[in-house]
């Protein structure tokens, strides 16, 4: 059945408000009422999911809102076993950091292949990645040299001429240019095309380096499609690491992320582990290892976490390699350790290594204690000295984490007044327990839930509440989410209207409400990105704010709308929506208006009210894209 244009423009319309409904139902809701039946149950999907499903209220009815949510903070009786058959084609996410360095190697380690320091590997599938990448790095510096010999003749900048960063070493004849480009002609007939995918792999590998390097840059995007059409996960993975290896791991990250918000049955888990993501947030762009790492931060150390104790969660964080990496305590050096005096003593006249108070900082700011938490300066100090030796060990070979005790700085530390005697890597975590057990960080660890599951700015009682529940359970985090789920501040009506939906949440409820098929769950991400909030690349530590006012723009409204008309329309390549299946079997026979209705009520659930759907339509006409 094919959906006319008026209808088109509804259902674009009702995805613009499955991201706009809670600021426009507290602008036209008028007098609050009380949350009741299924009302209740769509409150709760929509704030302890990544928005409700079709179907989903009236099977949570079925089994009782209550169970449900019993359900959700026990994941584990969950079952999740379609997602985990659809994450199976991500290998990234199921590999160690040590296996996915060496079958995906990235630019440092392809550096230290050259430079000689590590070996390269003996299996010839995988040589054929690294001397491909090792290629290319050579084609660069050869490149970035020439641009260089070609300003210094020239005495100045390079001219706009010079070959490309990324171009081949030149030389070459014309002539064997034209050989080359008859072999780049002839293998791509045959190995994008016509031959088998075992065929296809031993033909690549059977090519020399810069043939390989010339040859993927030679592919159509049809042709791309084809070279990986039939390969196993894994065969897919090994091409795409000969092409670019930090986008390939990057790219298994963002599907893997899309596809367990929006597939995953054990949706507060989903939610908690974004939570906790954002709350000690890493940068996936801090180094060149950071992708690497961030497969296991968020499978071994945030999701295994996500409803335990607090502190079991802040240890995990503190010794893993992303944040060890990202706010810099991996580099830090006691200014007395044996290892500063050391390197000292041949520094001749250079800064000997020296303490990062980067980690320090922010563990009391924004992981533990808060902004007022009544830390002082002296304690950072004194914290960054606790942590000196918590380090990675190895980091091209996939070493984890270490205590190295000659970077440790000798004594013991004075931190909020306690003493903590001295002992090696026992002073970091005796810091981690003082501050998990503080009520400042009860405090602050319960206002940030209660700003992302109820509103904006939580009542006071309900954040009192949940952190006498933190402090007398120390630290439980489920505990503390059963406290507020069962506070009356959670159910008021008057919170329906108090949360606006980051980015993630409005591509992720949308693709959930309409029962989307994310074919590649990469467009998803990219979206994501588009609207201003890339996975896993939020720079600052304080990770993307879920505040209102941080996402209500004009020009943000103006890029939802866009991308719930190519939404909507099924515009976007490897999303699949199926509008006549959510009209459901009557629908062939419905007027246009009647089809409009019946979306509506399917995706908002006849939440929109009146004057809601006409300040959407308003905005809708204003709209400057062609809307056929």
């Amino acid at each position: 059945m094919k959906l006319n244009q008026r209808v088109a423009v509804s259902l674009a319309t009702s995805m613009l408000l499955v991201s706009c409904l809670p600021w426009a139902y507290a602008q036209s809701a008028g007098k609050p009422q009380p949350l009741t039946g299924d009302a209740r149950i769509l409150y709760a999907l929509n704030r302890m999911t990544f928005g409700p499903a079709p179907g989903q209220v009236a099977a949570v009815r079925q089994i009782g809102l209550d169970a449900w949510i019993a359900q959700q903070l026990h994941p584990g009786t969950i079952d999740d076993s379609a997602l985990d058959q659809r994450l199976l084609n991500y290998p990234a996410l199921h590999m160690s950091v040590p296996e996915l360095l060496q079958q995906v190697p990235p630019p440092p380690v392809i550096r230290a292949i050259i430079a000689g320091r590590m070996q390269m590997p003996e299996d010839p599938k995988l040589q054929a990645v690294y001397q491909t990448q090792v290629a290319l790095i050579e084609a660069r510096q050869q490149a970035q040299a020439l641009r260089q010999m070609q300003a210094d003749n020239a005495g100045g900048a390079a001219p706009a001429s010079a070959a490309a960063p990324d171009a081949e070493p030149s030389g070459s004849s014309d002539a064997e240019a034209a050989a080359r480009a008859k072999i780049m002609a002839d293998l791509k007939a045959t190995s994008t095309v016509n031959l088998p995918p075992q065929q296809r792999i031993a033909a690549i590998v059977a090519m020399q380096p810069l043939q390989r390097v010339a040859f993927f840059r030679a592919l159509t995007p049809e042709e791309r499609i084809a070279l990986v059409a039939g390969l196993t996960p894994e065969q897919a993975q090994w091409m795409a690491a000969m092409q670019h290896p930090l986008a390939a791991v990057v790219a298994q990250l963002d599907a893997a992320k899309m596809l367990r918000v929006t597939e995953s049955q054990r949706q507060l888990l989903q939610v908690m582990t974004d939570f906790w993501f954002n709350h000690f947030n890493v940068d996936i762009h801090k180094n060149a290892l950071m992708p690497y790492y961030l497969t296991e931060y968020e499978r071994d150390v945030i999701a295994p976490h996500a409803f335990g104790k607090f502190e079991d969660l802040l240890v995990a964080t503190a010794r893993s390699r992303a944040m060890l990496a990202y706010l810099d305590n991996a580099r830090s050096v006691g200014p007395n350790s044996a290892a500063a005096v050391r390197a000292g003593q041949r520094a001749n006249g250079r800064p000997a290594p020296g303490l990062n108070e980067n980690y320090g900082r922010e563990l009391m700011e924004l992981h533990t204690l808060g902004v007022n938490g009544g830390y002082t300066q002296a304690d950072v100090i004194e914290v960054a000295k606790a942590f000196t030796g918590w380090t990675i060990d190895h980091p091209l070979q996939g070493g984890g984490f270490i205590f190295n005790a000659r970077r440790h700085e000798p004594g013991a530390r004075v931190v909020l007044g306690h003493r903590i005697p001295a002992g090696g890597e026992s002073q970091g975590l005796a810091v981690l327990h003082l501050l998990a057990e503080n009520p400042a960080t009860a405090h602050h660890i319960s206002e940030e839930l209660a700003e992302r599951f109820v509103s904006d700015h939580p009542s006071p009682a309900l954040v009192n509440r949940m952190a006498t529940a933190y402090l007398k359970s120390h630290g439980d985090i489920r505990r503390v989410l059963q406290t507020m789920f069962a506070s009356p501040e959670f159910w008021e009506a008057a919170n329906a209207g108090d949360k606006f939906k980051t980015p993630l949440e409005f591509v992720a409820s949308a693709a959930r409400a309409s029962h989307t098929k994310a074919v590649r769950p990469v467009v998803l991400a990219a979206a994501t990105a588009r609207l201003g909030m890339p996975l896993y690349a939020c720079q600052p530590p304080t990770g993307y704010s879920t505040e209102a006012s941080a996402w209500v723009s004009a020009g943000g409204l103006v890029e939802r709308m866009s991308y719930s008309v190519a939404f909507a329309r099924n515009r976007l390549p490897g999303l699949v929506n199926d509008w006549p299946a959510l009209l459901g079997p009557d629908g062939p026979g419905m007027t246009p208006t009647e089809q409009q209705a019946r979306l509506e009520a399917v995706l908002l659930h006849g939440e929109a009210s009146p004057a809601t759907r006409t300040a959407v339509l308003r905005e809708m006409a204003n709209w400057p894209a062609p809307m056929s």
